[in-house]
């Protein structure tokens, strides 16, 4: 069959889907990739043909121009009450992000489709424009999720409090956008028909309602790379791996509370060896400062990183860092506020998840010193950390394998309903 597979311009978010898509391919199936002329060099390195849709979104350059403040999408979600205020905070995030990035490429998205005719769309969770080609054309669509499902949490607190489709300036704008393009609104242009689900039930909220849950084992993907040779050597002492997201450090470096030569000068205090996997402008920053206990890298494999004798691993609290620490069973140490509160999505409730796991504690606030960091990322170090977060990689490695979540997208569009949700743990 024709798969179609689609995010908006957001490399990151793009990453976690390949693995799925090469299991589509392996399993005979004609893959292509679209997204905005950003997504290009990704896809292309990730070798999986690439159908331009639409021009480059401007998102990220509106964050670093934006003000401090604003509502946190994660308390739109889970905590505001259901109200108007909570209509209007849910209307400048449409406004601001959704329809920023997937407006651009709705248009020749749906062109596409038109066009090549795709069996299945499978569009990244905040894509919504894969969603509303996908009606366009009548073809069936799962929407990936790759963190907390943050988006089906909304949708049942507006439910439980009567809020009709329609009503949410979300469904008000993909009913709009739907009818331009000769569809009718349904839920599924929120939630899709199904919902592949990249990590355990127990972090990511549990299954949503309305939409066939489909799991999938995360397997990290970071795009090509070349191991090091100092890779391959087992570390002398404990090792630390400090990355704080690549996203993060090009939106919201506007002077942060984790001050990094401090941090890394506590670190080697404590003892333990430190790889900082930095951009190439943060590491002329700190290399004259930096300790010999200090590793300044650039790109390196996360998952060969961690795999390779890594003790713990301090981290912003992203979704795709998070699971690549979970499947290798390295136990973490989450400081989302590395991330401004107002700009974060998941990074809250995936810390508290994790945390509540015993995979990963978390510092936040004026807790989150230097120092603090420092001493917290050693005792992740410690045998009773390693045996809390061996727990949730076990319950991670049982999810089914993207071959098996591409036999089942099979059974989907076929019209076949795929394995029932399982319940929540």
């Amino acid at each position: 069959m024709r798969v179609l597979l689609t995010c908006q311009a957001e490399p990151t978010h793009m990453l976690g889907m390949v693995p799925l898509a090469w299991a589509l391919r392996a399993r005979g199936h004609d893959v292509r990739f679209a997204g905005q002329p950003g997504l290009r060099t990704a896809v292309l390195r990730a070798g999986l043909p690439f159908a331009e849709a639409g021009a480059d979104h401007r998102f990220g350059r509106a964050l670093r121009r934006a003000p401090q403040g604003g509502v946190p999408f994660v308390d739109i979600a889970l905590t505001r009450p259901v109200d108007g205020g909570l209509l209007d905070a849910l209307g400048r995030v449409v406004t601001f992000w959704w329809r920023m990035v997937n407006e651009p490429m709705l248009g020749d998205l749906v062109a596409l489709c038109r066009r090549w005719r795709p069996d299945l769309v499978v569009w990244e969770e905040t894509t919504f424009a894969g969603a509303v080609a996908a009606a366009a054309v009548g073809a069936p669509h799962a929407r990936f999720v790759w963190g907390v499902d943050l988006i089906a949490r909304l949708r049942e607190r507006l439910a439980a409090h009567g809020v009709a489709p329609g009503a949410d300036p979300l469904t008000a704008w993909l009913a709009a956008r739907a009818d331009q393009h000769g569809a009718a609104y349904s839920a599924d242009l929120v939630l899709g028909g199904a919902t592949l689900a990249c990590l355990p039930a127990s972090l990511r909220g549990g299954a949503a309602a309305g939409t066939a849950e489909i799991p999938l084992r995360y397997v990290p993907y970071n795009g090509p790379a070349e191991v090091p040779a100092w890779l391959r050597a087992a570390p002398a002492r404990p090792r630390v791996c400090l990355t704080l997201g690549a996203s993060a450090l090009e939106r919201f470096d506007r002077g942060h509370g984790l001050a990094l030569p401090a941090l890394l000068a506590a670190l080697d205090a404590s003892g333990v060896e430190t790889v900082a996997a930095l951009p190439a402008e943060w590491r002329a920053r700190l290399t004259a400062a930096a300790p010999a206990s200090v590793r300044l890298t650039g790109h390196v494999p996360l998952h060969a990183l961690l795999a390779a004798g890594a003790s713990a691993v301090v981290h912003h609290g992203g979704a795709g860092t998070a699971a690549t620490a979970l499947v290798h069973g390295v136990p973490q140490l989450l400081v989302p506020d590395l991330v401004p509160p107002a700009f974060q999505f998941d990074e809250e409730p995936l810390a508290r998840a994790l945390a509540g796991s015993g995979a990963a504690t978390v510092l936040t606030g004026a807790a989150a010193t230097p120092e603090a960091v420092a001493a917290a990322a050693v005792r992740r170090t410690a045998p009773a950390a390693r045996r809390g977060a061996a727990r949730m990689c076990a319950r991670a490695r049982a999810m089914p394998a993207p071959a098996a979540a591409a036999a089942r997208l099979e059974a989907f569009a076929a019209g076949r309903a795929p394995a029932t949700a399982p319940p929540r743990r």
